[in-house]
Order: C-alpha cells, then sequence, then structure tokens
C-alpha cells in the first residue's frame, strides 16, 4: 500500500488548490446537492475531509445533521479541526486515519460522503474503502459521493500521479453500484447518491 499519509501530508502543504474551497469538488457538491442535504439528518461523515470544507458546510443551521470528518494526512486533519471550530464542531469529530480501516462502530452514519477520494487509492485499496463504507453505513443511510474520470493535475513527490486509479464510468458502476448517478462532462465527474440496504 502507498504511504498515502507522506504523500497527501506533501501536497496540502504544497499545493494551495488543495486549501481554496472553490476548487473543492465536495463543497460544490454540497451546494448543488443542497435540497437533498436538508431533507436528510443523523451522523454525517466525510471521508477523505481534506482540510474541511464539507463538514464546515454540513455544520451550517440550515442542516439536521451532525458532521464528522476523517482523512489519512495529519496537515490535512489539523486545518479542517481549526477551521471547523469556527462552527463549534469538537476537534474530536475530525479523525485521522492510519490505515483504510474507519475508526467507527458498524452503522455509525446515516450520511458518508466520499468527494473525489476513491480514485487517488490504488484499486485494492478502493474495494477495501468501499466496504468500510458500507459497514458504517446504516441501514437506510445514504451515501453520496464522486470520483474523477481523469488522471490528476499534480504528481505525487515519488512521481506518480494522485489519481491512481482512473476508470471509466461503466467500471466505477459496477464498484459502487449507484441508485442514482450521473456524469458531469465539464468536471468529468461521475456523482452518485445509494442508500445502504443491509439485512
Amino acid at each position: 500500500m502507498p504511504d498515502y499519509k507522506a504523500i497527501y501530508d506533501e501536497i496540502i502543504a504544497r499545493e494551495e488548490n488543495y486549501n481554496r474551497p472553490e476548487n473543492s469538488p465536495g463543497f460544490l457538491n454540497c451546494q448543488q446537492a443542497h435540497r437533498e442535504l436538508v431533507n436528510l439528518s443523523g451522523r454525517a461523515l466525510d471521508l477523505g475531509c481534506g482540510v474541511g470544507f464539507v463538514v464546515e458546510h454540513l455544520a451550517g443551521p440550515e442542516f439536521w445533521l451532525e458532521p464528522w470528518g476523517a482523512d489519512i494526512s495529519e496537515v490535512a486533519v489539523t486545518r479542517a479541526r481549526a477551521r471547523v471550530a469556527r462552527k463549534q464542531v469538537p476537534a474530536s469529530r475530525v479523525v485521522q486515519l492510519v490505515d483504510q480501516m474507519l475508526p467507527f462502530e458498524a452503522s455509525f452514519f446515516s450520511l458518508v460522503t466520499c468527494f473525489d477520494m476513491l480514485e487517488h487509492l490504488d484499486e485494492a485499496d478502493v474495494q477495501t474503502t468501499v466496504g468500510e463504507i458500507q459497514r458504517v453505513l446504516r441501514r437506510g443511510g445514504v451515501l453520496f459521493a464522486s470520483v474523477s474520470c481523469r488522471p490528476s493535475g499534480y504528481d505525487d513527490q515519488f512521481g506518480d500521479n494522485l489519481h491512481r486509479t482512473v476508470r471509466g464510468l461503466d467500471w466505477w458502476v459496477g464498484e459502487l453500484d449507484p441508485d442514482r448517478a450521473e456524469y458531469d462532462k465539464h468536471r468529468n465527474q461521475f456523482i452518485m447518491w445509494k442508500t445502504c440496504r443491509k439485512s
């Protein structure tokens, strides 16, 4: 498994674009899906939260959500905690991951968001992460996610493209099995919704 922590500590510290809300796919997707998100309630996890734009957004007074964030990067988590403190989100709700296993109980969340993160993982790690998302979602809970279907404009410090799993829509549909999906041609992005149907 790549050293994702080292990669994203360096990228978050180096690339200013990762620290601007206008460049955050998750922030943009949440703004566009505002009508759907205001009808959800319960605990919400933004997986791969970066510097916390989605967690901060979902902490707004119009939402009925208890937002949480998780990221592998210590630099990102530190910045996210500082950002969400302005919305009275406790620092303990922004968690630094140590591997692909999410440190939460099964069925802990009503909503998991995961925006333009899965393609940053090796293919085997995509499958593990999707399994973990399913585990932490409660029955009837919702996954709202997006993936970029193109190579990244950035390489990591080891010379590898940041998008490690660049696949077409059919592959992502097979992996994620969404209830509803759309393709944003302008951003070359696959956006999907899925309801968790645990037995």
